[in-house]
């Protein structure tokens, strides 16, 4: 909601001052004054003192507009988290749907939107979306995964499954082979004999069935 205040020009962060700037809150002009682009806030009064200010996570979009076929004047175009309300009630509305809140900021001078422009985005990256920065922080993890780094609590879980899982070296392994050849057949401890000797005994079956 925007809301005229009287209320002293902003003094600290200021990024950039354009006098002679009209304000439209919708379709409806507040009048001629000045627009204050500040790093917290965005502000604008006219002559007397009057105005209103809006903060950075309130403003979900902002361009410059030069197409003058749905709006008269190029401008710096301000979209906002909620609608406005001017403080006119409008009969023919439909007060189940409610209109988008935006707000234009038309400069005598149209040259100098971009300066003005450039000076809105830079004041607004100081604040982003608190929601979107909770998001990003509980896909830290998954991003780690995907760009082939562990976290640090990752690394110290893979040191404790490599030191849990040692696999022999290759000497070693020759060296188990050796020592048990002949002791194991098919997964059963024995001295090997007596499973060779079972296996010859089924020998003249087998050769039957090859016959």
């Amino acid at each position: 909601m925007v809301v005229m205040t009287s209320f002293p020009p902003p003094t600290e962060g200021l990024q950039h001052i354009q006098e002679k700037t009209e304000a439209f809150v919708q379709d409806k002009s507040y009048g001629v004054g000045t627009l204050y682009i500040a790093t917290d806030r965005l502000s604008w009064c006219d002559s007397s003192g009057q105005g209103f200010s809006l903060e950075y996570p309130a403003i979900s979009l902002h361009a410059i507009c030069r197409d003058t076929s749905q709006f008269p004047h190029e401008c710096l175009y301000c979209m906002l988290e909620m609608p406005v309300d001017d403080n006119e009630t409008d009969e023919a509305s439909d007060d189940s749907t409610e209109k988008v809140g935006e707000i234009r900021f038309v400069p005598e001078d149209k040259s100098i939107l971009d300066t003005m422009f450039r000076a809105l985005s830079d004041c607004q990256i100081l604040h982003p979306d608190p929601q979107e920065e909770d998001e990003e922080g509980d896909e830290d993890f998954f991003s780690d995964a995907d760009e082939g780094e562990l976290t640090e609590e990752g690394q110290a879980t893979l040191n404790r499954l490599e030191n849990m899982i040692q696999m022999p070296s290759q000497e070693d392994f020759v060296q188990m082979m050796s020592a048990n050849s002949g002791s194991f057949l098919n997964g059963h401890h024995g001295d090997g004999q007596d499973d060779v000797e079972t296996c010859g005994e089924n020998k003249e079956q087998f050769e039957d069935a090859d016959k």
